[in-house]
């Protein structure tokens, strides 16, 4: 049962700001989608393989071959703005 003090907790940690009546909102929404998801909860899960992906394909890579790459004048050609080798970005944290 989600009540609306797990829904606080959630916006606390995911540093949302929720007013009473998004608080009222949400816990209903997650506690239709919990209630949906029960049945699973229920089944025998004994000897299910997990399922790591939907694709079945295994270890689909190329082969690790050497292979010629761009010499650093044309690399750096299109950058706005190189420094030391290297491409200046703007700062994203502070």
């Amino acid at each position: 049962m989600i009540d609306e003090n797990e829904v606080r907790k959630l916006a606390v940690l995911s540093r949302l700001q929720l007013t009473e009546e998004n608080i009222s909102e949400y816990t209903a929404h997650l506690q239709q989608m919990a209630e949906y998801f029960e049945p699973l909860c229920r089944e025998k899960m004994e000897g299910v393989e997990p399922l790591l992906g939907v694709d079945r394909k295994v270890n689909a890579m190329r082969p690790d071959t050497p292979q010629p790459s761009l010499d650093e004048k044309s690399v750096f050609a299109s950058a706005p703005e190189v420094e030391f080798h290297h491409f200046v970005v703007p700062k994203v944290m502070p």
